[in-house]
């Protein structure tokens, strides 16, 4: 056992080596901040017992064959609750697109993109989508493998740098990952610490493709001109495009994140 931050963990995981083996003990990953990981569920669209999704306090909400849990996080696009599939119990995760934005044609064809592209890439270090669709309501939702040890964001704000070690596991992971989408024609244009969960037992997880673009598919939902994406591991290309770029703006956005573990500053 070591201390960090002023809290006793093991490092005895074979998944990483350092400090940053703190990655893989409850201690640390039950302080972390959680991140959808995303899960799945064979139906495609279903009925709902009750109204729209929230994390209701008079009692759980019931989502197609979801019971939903507790929310654990909100983003532009809507709300990712973690929920139990009803009949075995299977914690997942659900991405809901928000209810403003359901009735936007827009926003309703990004977010089934998203889960178009999730169920394309099957990869160990690529989150899995099992399921998505609309319940009767009107509700557009994703279901994703769930992960509870928490996104590299939040362990890097944590520990402030990795060994060496460590980032170059998360890294080559990663690079795995990308080279699975883009040999796929996806590109993620979202590479970023945040995107990037870690389970419990260290294994790496690409997350977050809201963002993420098939090169074989048409490209009118991108403005052309428009920039999209984190502007400390945006590549400078996609800051004047992000409609026409390439693989490579993921393999920018992996050096500048490889550069912010070792150093806990970006270089620009």
């Amino acid at each position: 056992p070591v201390e960090i931050d002023g809290k006793i963990v093991r490092t005895d995981s074979p998944a990483l080596d350092g400090a940053t083996q703190a990655f893989t003990q409850d201690t640390i990953a039950s302080e972390s901040p959680e991140k959808p990981a995303m899960a799945a569920s064979p139906s495609k669209s279903a009925d709902e017992p009750s109204p729209a999704p929230a994390a209701s306090e008079k009692g759980p909400t019931i989502l197609g064959n979801y019971k939903l849990l507790k929310s654990i996080g909100k983003g532009g696009m809507g709300e990712v609750f973690k929920a139990q599939k009803i009949g075995d119990n299977r914690i997942v995760a659900i991405k809901v697109l928000a209810k403003e934005l359901s009735s936007k044609e827009s926003y309703v064809l990004r977010f089934e993109r998203e889960a178009r592209v999730m169920e394309k890439l099957d990869h160990p270090n690529i989150l899995g989508c099992l399921d998505h669709g609309k319940t009767t309501k009107g509700r557009h939702y994703i279901v994703m493998e769930f992960v509870e040890g928490g996104s590299v964001e939040g362990y890097l704000k944590k520990l402030g740098r990795f060994s060496v070690g460590d980032a170059l596991h998360i890294i080559l992971k990663t690079a795995y990952a990308l080279k699975h989408a883009h040999d796929g024609s996806m590109i993620h244009r979202d590479i970023k610490p945040d995107n990037i969960l870690l389970t419990k037992d260290g294994i790496v997880k690409v997350a977050d493709l809201g963002l993420a673009k098939d090169t074989e598919e048409d490209v009118s939902l991108t403005k052309t001109g428009a920039g999209a994406g984190t502007p400390i591991y945006m590549a400078p290309e996609q800051a004047r495009d992000v409609k026409h770029v390439n693989g490579q703006v993921d393999i920018y956005a992996l050096g500048i994140m490889l550069y912010v573990f070792l150093t806990s500053k970006p270089p620009f």
